[in-house]
């Protein structure tokens, strides 16, 4: 996609204003309750903007959401930006409000709402007139500023709030540049949630071709047949792993499909390419420093230009192509500053941002990213990451999913507990001296002591990481030690 494309993109309202008139009958949203067309959705968008108001939302007004049906979701957003209003990601309740912490916010006011279908039918009985349609067809700033109350992928739970001044200009200029230079697929978008700034800046494209964006779940892929041919779709790993464990098959491939919550273990790559997808994007990426690159399927990440990578201990020193420390981040699209100060000492330095993610530069463009540093097994002071011995291991068929765990303090120097998921018609007896000698091929010269324990299933977080220290603290409380 050209950079002018990027350049003349009109604001979501504005293209769904646009299209209402050109294509008013022509499908721009649908999930599995509601189908609307350019025209209805425009209609919507006039609607809420009036119920909002009503409620005191005006210019300015900061907005936490919370809803489960996306497309709702997707249309009060735009209806608070024809208001003008703030608005935070949303959550699927109302737990994560901003409202734990009303005085760190400079915006006029702040609001809660919970989109139930109270007020979806309040909306619907509102009429409309042709000021408000006019409304819609004008550009919204670039300059706003958002709260965001953040949730952590690794436990899902709210770790911070942050400010930030990303535009839309510049996430859409992002996008349109590495996932959308193929212009036809923005006709047809299947998309997990609005709350993912990713979706949200898809959709917006979308919208600017007079498009459809689809918003659905593991199963509802299966009943829209004829999103499938030559769409976009992005998919949680909850949502790949749910598929993969149903052995789900598409009859006709998506054409590109964008894995997000985590890198991607093989057996999952081969799993979408033999049976849903003809491409697949896998991007390192996270709320705090934006997207860095997209993980190929040799387990590298391959760094976008303009960004910039290095690799700190923990002084925060550079460390030299090779060493493994803790990844750090330079570009456009990070935050200005946590809320919390003690954070911003913790994660920025000389304009970098420096994740807890643990990895090392093969190149000055080649990223390997070996997990969490809560993650990286402490054997005798020598650290090792996890990841690879654990996907090693899952690369026999019957076992779901591996979780090592080595605590030196809780369970004992060189005690590696091997937590396996969901094993398929074999006992972890008869596994045992494969899985062995896998760990300790991978810990080779070390005095190694392993326990493997089966688990019915993982917990995880909404896009589906295994939440490991819910793992560790099973292991603890039923005394396996």
């Amino acid at each position: 996609m050209s950079k002018s494309y990027a350049a003349e993109i009109l604001s979501a309202n504005q293209a769904i204003y646009k299209y209402s008139i050109e294509t008013p009958n022509a499908i721009a949203l649908q999930d599995k309750h509601n189908v609307l067309t350019y025209s209805e959705l425009a209609i919507y968008i006039q609607k809420f903007s009036k119920l909002l108001g009503q409620f005191g939302i005006e210019n300015g007004t900061t907005v936490h959401l919370s809803c489960s049906n996306y497309s709702m979701c997707l249309i009060i957003i735009l209806a608070l930006e024809n208001i003008g209003a703030v608005r935070t990601p949303l959550t699927s309740n109302c737990d994560a409000s901003l409202s734990d912490n009303p005085k760190s916010l400079d915006s006029k006011n702040y609001l809660n709402i919970n989109i139930n279908q109270e007020l979806i039918n309040n909306a619907r009985r509102l009429e409309v007139n042709d000021k408000d349609y006019q409304c819609l067809n004008k550009k919204i700033s670039n300059k706003t500023k958002l709260y965001i109350s953040s949730t952590s992928g690794t436990t899902g739970e709210k770790k911070f709030f942050y400010k930030t001044s990303r535009g839309a200009k510049e996430w859409v200029s992002f996008f349109s540049s590495f996932y959308f230079k193929d212009q036809s697929l923005i006709n047809n978008l299947s998309l997990y949630n609005p709350s993912i700034g990713f979706s949200y800046v898809a959709s917006l494209l979308s919208f600017n071709r007079g498009g459809r964006t689809v918003f659905l779940d593991s199963t509802t892929i299966f009943q829209n047949k004829t999103m499938n041919a030559s769409g976009f779709c992005t998919m949680t790993l909850s949502d790949i792993d749910y598929c993969y464990r149903n052995h789900y098959q598409l009859n006709i491939k998506i054409n590109v499909i964008r894995a997000i919550g985590a890198e991607l273990a093989l057996h999952h790559r081969k799993y979408l390419y033999a049976n849903m997808t003809h491409t697949l994007i896998n991007s390192y990426s996270a709320n705090e420093f934006g997207q860095v690159g997209h993980v190929d399927d040799d387990g590298y990440c391959y760094i976008y230009p303009n960004i910039n990578v290095k690799i700190m201990d923990e002084n925060f020193n550079t460390l030299p192509l090779g060493e493994s420390g803790r990844i750090a981040i330079k570009s456009s699209q990070i935050i200005d500053k946590y809320i919390d100060s003690k954070l911003n000492s913790n994660h920025f330095k000389d304009d970098f941002f420096v994740s807890n993610d643990y990895g090392f530069l093969k190149d000055a463009s080649t990223l390997k990213v070996l997990g969490r540093i809560d993650n990286i097994l402490n054997i005798g002071g020598i650290k090792y990451p996890s990841e690879p011995l654990e996907q090693d291991i899952e690369r026999n068929s019957n076992i779901r999913s591996c979780v090592l765990l080595a605590d030196n303090i809780m369970f004992g120097v060189g005690i590696i507990f091997i937590c396996i998921e969901q094993l398929k018609n074999v006992s972890v007896s008869s596994l045992s001296e494969e899985i062995n000698g896998k760990v300790n091929s991978y810990f080779s010269g070390l005095n190694i002591k392993t326990k493997i324990l089966e688990f019915k299933e993982f917990e995880r977080t909404e896009t589906g990481k295994i939440i490991r220290s819910v793992i560790k603290s099973t292991i603890i409380n039923k005394q396996f030690i």
